[in-house]
């Protein structure tokens, strides 16, 4: 997962739109751009954006580092904090009940 991919997967489990995450830091514009990979943004905006979105850097680059060597992996949270990585193949499918079949 490349940083532009985690940032706006952090920022749609916290639900944030992208107006709200990018006022007073940088135009929406730029947000948007850098979620789909089509410019970089610097250091200091990343790191505003993480503060917005309550998430320190360790917990930033633990999570990329993870979604980077294992794709597997998916941000959990719980209460809007975030709590851990899920190896997906551990999640369970609940099967979807059928209408009137409860």
């Amino acid at each position: 997962m490349e940083h532009n991919e985690l940032l706006k997967l952090l920022r749609k489990e916290r639900n944030f739109t992208q107006e709200k995450l990018a006022e007073g830091i940088s135009h929406r514009n730029t947000l948007s751009s850098f979620e789909n990979g089509g410019i970089k943004i610097s250091f200091t905006i990343l790191l505003k954006y993480l503060k917005r979105l309550n998430i320190s850097l360790e917990e930033y680059e633990f999570i990329l580092n993870e979604s980077v060597n294992n794709k597997e992996y998916r941000v959990k949270f719980s209460d809007g904090m975030f709590s851990k990585i899920v190896y997906l193949k551990e999640m369970k499918r609940v099967p979807r009940l059928k209408a009137g079949t409860v």
